[in-house]
């Protein structure tokens, strides 16, 4: 995952008259300390995202490496900015200093991780046998994520659209996929799963080798998945803006 690191040699500072303007301008308030209220944090994207942007909108930074997209509800509208820019000037309500700041941008970089991974891996839990790696990293996955939001028993409904999004209202009506959720987080252990099945390849043999030498067949598994860039663990946003 991306990780926020605070340079605390870096001080709070009070917006120039332009980064002033560039936010007042999208907010109902008029007021800097009033109008950096108003946003919440929407989403985080790399430079392979089409929502990507290489220039900050407040403070015209142009090497950011990432894109925080923050969202006025009271405007609607939308801003891309560096994390720098979010610690700094003290954007997001909560934030009263580079601590918090990160904080409250790491918190929403876990949040946004887990719902990805488990909204990606959702559908290979949903039947009577699960394949037993996939149920143990699913079970892990939704354990980290109500253990990072504080709680301790998720009822259907939260399941549910943690696991679907906006399409849960259509999800609760099937027969089955509710009352499993449930099952899943509940009693993992009572669920009956099969091994991952490994798929061999037929060996390759090439002009001028020996047929009848023993060869090892290579071995492809199964249940394989990519991964967004953007959550890789070696990477850092440090001073993007």
């Amino acid at each position: 995952m991306v990780r926020v690191n605070v340079n605390d040699k870096i001080e709070l500072k009070s917006p120039n008259s332009s980064v002033v303007n560039r936010l007042v301008i999208n907010c109902k308030s008029s007021t800097f300390d009033e109008a950096k209220r108003e946003w919440q944090l929407e989403d985080i994207v790399d430079k392979t995202s089409d929502r990507f942007k290489n220039k900050c909108c407040l403070c015209h930074n142009c090497s950011l490496k990432y894109n925080f997209i923050i969202f006025n509800p009271n405007t609607e509208k939308f801003m891309h900015v560096g994390s720098t820019c979010i610690i700094r000037f003290g954007l997001i309500d909560g934030n009263i200093d580079f601590e918090s700041g990160a904080a409250i941008i790491n918190n929403f970089i876990d949040e946004k991780y887990y719902t990805t991974e488990i909204r990606a891996s959702v559908s290979s839990v949903m039947f009577m046998r699960p394949e037993g790696g996939a149920l143990k990293n699913f079970h892990e996955l939704l354990k980290s994520y109500f253990e990072m939001k504080g709680i301790n028993n998720p009822t259907q409904t939260q399941l549910l659209q943690l696991c679907y999004g906006e399409r849960w209202t259509e999800v609760l009506k099937d027969p089955f996929k509710p009352h499993w959720i449930m099952n899943i987080w509940k009693n993992p252990g009572s669920i009956e799963t099969v091994k991952t099945k490994k798929v061999h390849k037929d060996p390759v043999f090439k002009e001028g080798t020996t047929l009848g030498h023993k060869t090892r067949k290579s071995q492809v598994y199964a249940h394989s998945a990519g991964r967004s860039d953007i959550y890789n663990v070696q990477k850092h946003v440090v001073n993007n803006s």
